[in-house]
């Protein structure tokens, strides 16, 4: 009688551990590949998506690239204050007036238009530049600077 319930406490320990007491037959490590196989297909379709994604992005920003940008150089840095972070824009442009400058507010951003006329020392240009934050850094307000 001792001799059997030890050989059935044997058998249920092993029958416990997942695979049981007898190898998988072809068919079930054939389902199991298939189940690999099906997973690492839906991880590549998921990094495919990923990368096309990332290239769409690529190709916005490639498309923003700002015209004249040589003109005219820009500092941007943030201000942190007790209740809100300013971000500020700066274009150093010499010859122009405020009537030479137009400013279109965007969605985090504006697109600014320079027209600058001839004068002394100075060959006119046009230039043009699109400001837009992203907003994983918040939500902006435009403010004319004070």
């Amino acid at each position: 009688l001792g001799t059997i319930v030890i050989a059935l406490s044997f058998a249920w320990l092993l029958l416990g551990q997942g695979q049981g007491p007898w190898p998988k037959t072809q068919h079930e490590a054939v389902a199991d590949e298939r189940k690999q196989v099906v997973t690492l297909i839906q991880e590549l379709e998921a990094s495919k998506a990923t990368q096309a994604a990332l290239c769409a992005e690529l190709e916005a920003l490639k498309s923003q690239k700002p015209s004249g940008c040589e003109g005219f150089p820009v500092i941007t840095y943030d201000e942190v204050g007790e209740q809100e972070t300013a971000r500020h824009v700066k274009v150093q442009c010499p010859g122009v007036t405020y009537a030479d400058i137009e400013i279109h507010v965007i969605l985090n951003g504006a697109i600014v238009h320079i027209h600058r006329k001839q004068s002394r020392g100075m060959t006119s240009m046009n230039w043009s530049r699109k400001f837009q934050f992203p907003m994983d850094d918040g939500h902006y307000e435009f403010k004319e600077e004070e």
